[in-house]
């Protein structure tokens, strides 16, 4: 169960895994889970944190600054149509590497792109699809973006 946020809850997070393996461990197995789907949703609401506490062995740490704003409560199904009217002008995928998460979900968004959220760390460090591609059906549902502690252009000067 998830309790986001932890001082004044909103939103429950209720993960149910049937016949977990290898580790049957809430921590190891539904924790993680948990992460996803908070994120996602804060995200989708627009109520990202400033920055996303790494998950290390198990135990949380606390984030150093929350973003306050409560005025956005999230959008009414009505609310999200201009969001998808508008994501067909912004045809091109943005690069998205070596920004922290909250703004690589800004930017995505402004395609329409939720990501998937892999690794742990404070900048995105890898992205699908590639920048610069076109954004087609399959790419908007299939978008990941890898967190790592410290992206490093490739030698080539190329972000890699």
């Amino acid at each position: 169960i998830g309790l986001i946020p932890g001082d004044d809850p909103e939103f429950l997070i209720l993960t149910v895994i049937d016949d977990p393996k290898p580790s049957h461990y809430g921590s190891v197995v539904a924790a993680p889970v948990v992460r996803q789907v908070a994120l996602t949703s804060l995200a989708y609401y627009g109520r990202l944190p400033e920055s996303v506490p790494n998950v290390v062995a198990g135990a949380a740490r606390t984030p150093k600054k929350v973003a306050s704003s409560k005025a956005g409560k999230g959008p009414r199904h009505a609310d999200r149509v201009p969001m998808i009217a508008t994501a067909a002008v912004v045809d091109t995928v943005p690069d998205v590497r070596g920004l922290g998460l909250r703004r690589a979900i800004e930017v995505l968004a402004q395609s329409g792109v939720v990501p998937r959220i892999n690794g742990q760390g404070r900048v995105i460090i890898k992205q699908f699809p590639k920048p610069g591609r076109t954004w087609n059906d399959k790419s908007r549902q299939e978008a990941v973006v890898r967190l790592g502690d410290a992206y490093t252009p490739s030698v080539n000067g190329e972000r890699g």
